[in-house]
C-alpha cells in the first residue's frame, strides 16, 4: 500500500513541476515578443479580414473550448500578405474590417506583430497560474516536511 506521505510528496512535485512549465511558457512568450519588437521595425496599416474559430481539444463540462484568431492583411512593397494570429482569445477581440497597426520585419515581411494584440494579458494569466501552482506546491511540500518529522516521542506526526 502506498504511504500517505509519498502521495503528498508526489502532489507537491506535480504542482511545482506544472508551475515551472507555466512560468517557462510565460518567459518564452516574453522573449518571443521582445525579439519580434526588435526586428519588426517597419510600420504599415493593416486590416482584419477574417476571424477564425478554433475548437480546442479539451472541454469544460459540456461546452467545447473555442478560441478566436484574427486574420490580419497588410501590404508590403505592393505585395498583400495575410496572416492568422497565433494568439487567440475566448472572446472576439477584433472585428472584420477593423484597422490595425502592423509592424513587420523588413528582411522578412511575413514576420510581424500587431500593436493592438493583447499578448501581455496571456502572459499575465500564465504568470498567475504559475505563481498559484508554485505556491500550492510549496505549501504541500511544507506539509510533507512538517508531518514527515518525528515528534518528541519518536512517532511520526
Amino acid at each position: 500500500m502506498v504511504n500517505g506521505r509519498i502521495i503528498i510528496l508526489l502532489i507537491a512535485a506535480g504542482l511545482l513541476l506544472i508551475g515551472l512549465v507555466f512560468g517557462g511558457a510565460s518567459i518564452g512568450m516574453s522573449i518571443s515578443v521582445k525579439k519580434k519588437k526588435a526586428v519588426c521595425t517597419r510600420r504599415t496599416s493593416g486590416i482584419v479580414t477574417d476571424i477564425r474559430e478554433e475548437k480546442m481539444s479539451g472541454s469544460i463540462g459540456e461546452a467545447p473550448l473555442i478560441s478566436w484568431h484574427p486574420v490580419f492583411t497588410y501590404e508590403v512593397n505592393g505585395q498583400e500578405i495575410s496572416k492568422k494570429s497565433s494568439y487567440g482569445s475566448s472572446k472576439q477581440a477584433f472585428y472584420v474590417g477593423q484597422k490595425v497597426n502592423v509592424y513587420y520585419n523588413p528582411a522578412d515581411p511575413n514576420e510581424y506583430y500587431v500593436q493592438e494584440e493583447k499578448v501581455s494579458g496571456v502572459q499575465m494569466i500564465f504568470w498567475g497560474v504559475s505563481l498559484g501552482l508554485l505556491l500550492a506546491g510549496g505549501i504541500t511540500l511544507a506539509i510533507y516536511l512538517y508531518f514527515g518529522r518525528p515528534n518528541s516521542y519518536g512517532a511520526m506526526r
